[in-house]
């Protein structure tokens, strides 16, 4: 009986981007909101609000790509060694 592969799973790599990276869309409105605020007429909120933007979004950003990174990579690693 021969076998093909058609999907390996264990070099897959790092497909959950896309949900981390929705994070620096709001860090980008963030910046932009300190450094161009001529370019956002009638945004609400002072400079602490526009810097809690950036905050919030750049831990966002870094906690979910932590979580999905661990989780992808944690799993293709067990898929290698067969557990």
């Amino acid at each position: 009986m021969t076998f093909t592969t058609v999907f390996d799973a264990g070099r897959q790599g790092y497909s959950n981007w896309w949900f981390p990276a929705g994070g620096l869309v709001f860090v980008a409105y963030g910046f932009s909101r300190i450094y161009c605020p001529d370019l956002l007429l009638g945004s609400p909120g002072g400079r602490s609000f526009n810097r809690a933007i950036v905050v919030v979004a750049s831990v966002w950003t870094f906690i979910t790509f932590l979580i999905t990174a661990m989780g992808s990579w944690g799993a293709g690693h067990r898929l290698e060694q067969g557990l």
